[in-house]
């Protein structure tokens, strides 16, 4: 079957779902990241979600763990992170953003002296 064909076969049977684009881009050529060929990976085998989006629940498959639609995504064994570090490390994007903010501000600032 002919690539654009099938990418058009794609795009009147399946859902528009997370793993169409991807498949898609996939199809053309392009290259993907890690997480978007799994995405494409699941809506391939899911049959591009015909008969629904909703969770394979294949625990067997070693891409389950990252399945879009796994509801049990975040309880899956070895995810359930520090929440220490986790609220930790928020405080220092919180703060890295604000000390951008300020220095912009600043730049700006010293801008308009400069060109007074």
């Amino acid at each position: 079957m002919d690539t654009e064909k099938y990418i058009l076969a794609i795009e009147e049977t399946g859902k528009c779902a997370r793993g169409q684009k991807e498949m898609i881009k996939f199809l053309r050529g392009k290259r993907l990241t890690q997480r978007e060929a799994i995405i494409a990976a699941c809506y391939d085998c899911q049959g591009y979600y015909a008969d629904g989006v909703v969770d394979c629940e294949s625990k067997l498959c070693p891409l389950y763990q990252y399945h879009p639609y796994n509801k049990n995504r975040n309880r899956m064994p070895g995810r359930s992170g520090n929440p220490d570090a986790l609220k930790k490390a928020l405080e220092a994007r919180k703060q890295v953003k604000k000390e951008a903010v300020f220095k912009d501000r600043t730049r700006t600032v010293e801008q308009l002296m400069r060109n007074a």
